[in-house]
């Protein structure tokens, strides 16, 4: 499986914030960063291959034309994980999965109801921690549960396109790791996850791939390594920073101040 995406183009009024952009294929197992300064179009180019964004170019999954399938087809195939939830939902955590899974007929076409979506829900919260939520009013979340509870609602119909957007933001630490450490198992076990990130030592530690996008265009895509280098992060970002490794082979980003015009 593979998505491909060739010439897209999204425009805002009279601006293009993505022009005719085309990027390397993305392949199953692979774990993607998207990643460049405020106002790049990272998450304009999120939600225009989840179709939530009107755009022109191609955008194929698996050889199929995403955006021409039914939203149904396309809500079983992509899931998305926004910025933020609505905070002031009365839904439980656990309503607000079974409302996800059957959005655009349910799993495999059907829509589950009763004890069997109260179960499938309950796998899903208990395999990113997140059981004790279960009962818990959406309001009632504090801004990094939401967020976690975002990556589990984008997974309850076991997509295979998984897309993140600063899926990260509103995380300490430790929800950080478990976060990311786990879109990239998702990815190993058999899916195409794309997260957009601004923190790039995290890029850096998880990504397989970085795209970096500058003003709407790709500036540069592959391993981390090759694209956070020094020359790279000054003239995109304009800052002065030091691409290194840890004493375990990880690549590493300081940012040590603001390049010199």
């Amino acid at each position: 499986m593979s998505l491909d995406i060739r010439n897209l183009t999204v425009a805002r009024g009279p601006r293009k914030v993505i022009d005719e952009l085309s990027l390397p294929s993305f392949a199953t197992g692979e774990f993607a960063v998207i990643a460049g300064p405020n106002a790049a179009g990272k998450s304009t180019l999120l939600r225009a291959i989840a179709g939530l964004l009107p755009s022109t170019g191609d955008v194929t999954l698996d050889g199929q034309a995403l955006h021409a399938l039914p939203r149904a087809e396309q809500a079983k195939q992509v899931g998305f994980m926004p910025q933020s939830l609505e905070s002031r939902s009365a839904l439980t955590v656990l309503d607000s999965l079974m409302v996800a899974m059957n959005a655009g007929g349910g799993l495999a076409g059907r829509a589950l109801r009763g004890p069997a979506a109260g179960r499938h829900a309950l796998e899903v919260l208990e395999r990113f921690g997140l059981a004790d939520l279960a009962l818990r009013p959406m309001a009632a979340l504090s801004g990094g549960q939401r967020q976690a509870v975002g990556l589990a609602q984008a997974m309850i119909r076991d997509p295979k396109l998984l897309l993140l957007d600063e899926p990260t933001s509103a995380l300490d630490l430790a929800r950080q790791f478990q976060l990311l450490s786990e879109a990239r198992k998702l990815a190993r076990e058999g899916r195409i996850v794309i997260a957009v990130l601004h923190d790039l030592a995290l890029a850096a530690q998880w990504a397989d791939r970085v795209v970096l996008l500058e003003g709407g265009g790709l500036r540069a895509s592959g391993a981390p390594a090759e694209v956070l280098t020094p020359q790279s992060l000054s003239q995109v970002y304009g800052i002065d920073a030091r691409v290194e490794r840890c004493s375990e082979g990880r690549v590493m980003v300081m940012v040590d101040g603001l390049s010199q015009p």
